[in-house]
């Protein structure tokens, strides 16, 4: 069983599909029992048909877990819209999360070590410095960003290593948690999961988001905020113990 099944596997079998949407940056779901679940959406290419070609236009009373099979789709959107369907129904256990910005833990730990950032975050200038030395891996590189293809060989040479959630979108996460064994791993951002799962995989903290007000998240996204003008989302993290 792979990663997505076995976190679908974690849903529970009578959530609904409240609301879905998608923007510019952003896609959502919310579930029937008032939870939302957010993604991080990657533009598809003019081969690739919109709206997602297999996802019905009516979802809500739909299975949560229904529309988080696609979250292993090859289409960008809906694979968006599967991973938000996860993140709804995967609630983190109250007494094990905490409010909390990743970026100090990150700083903290990769102090004089060696640090992968699998993704170009905005935190990257604050804690490259701080390592004894830092690899940026990114699919769309910026300045000294090295490619996608350099992603297992800087793994290899590091102690620690922070992965965007994103990767989860695109289908690569698994295959990153395998090269990342051993390593002390961050998995950073709104399309994170919080499930236990993520742990036997070997990641050590799960740094994600937390809606509190769906309405607003929901019209903002529909309006192509990106995920920092979002207002009343907490970011909390829970660290494996």
């Amino acid at each position: 069983m792979g990663l997505i099944e076995k976190l679908i596997s974690q849903i529970p079998s009578d959530l609904k599909v409240e609301q879905a949407v998608v923007g510019v940056y952003l896609a959502g779901v919310i579930a029937s029992n008032g939870r939302m679940g957010l993604a991080t959406v990657y533009p598809p290419s003019h081969r690739q048909a919109f709206p997602a070609p297999k996802i019905e236009p009516e979802v809500k009373g739909m299975p949560l877990k229904y529309l988080a099979e696609f979250a292993g789709s090859d289409h960008p959107l809906e694979s968006a819209l599967g991973v938000s369907a996860l993140n709804a129904g995967l609630a983190p256990p109250p007494d094990k999360v905490t409010e909390k910005n990743a970026r100090e833990l990150i700083k903290e730990k990769a102090r004089d070590l060696n640090l992968a950032l699998i993704g170009h975050f905005p935190f990257t200038n604050e804690v490259a410095p701080l390592a004894r030395q830092c690899w940026v891996v990114e699919r769309e590189p910026q300045e000294d960003d090295l490619p996608e293809e350099a992603t297992e060989r800087v793994i290899k040479d590091a102690e620690v290593v922070v992965i965007t959630a994103s990767t989860l979108v695109n289908n690569t996460l698994e295959k990153i948690l395998n090269w990342a064994k051993d390593k002390f791993v961050f998995l950073v951002g709104p399309s994170a999961p919080f499930s236990s799962i993520l742990f036997e995989l070997g990641v050590d903290v799960i740094a994600g988001a937390e809606v509190l007000d769906t309405e607003d998240c929901f019209s903002r996204i529909m309006l192509g905020y990106p995920f920092r003008a979002l207002k009343k989302v907490h970011k909390v993290i829970w660290e494996r113990k």
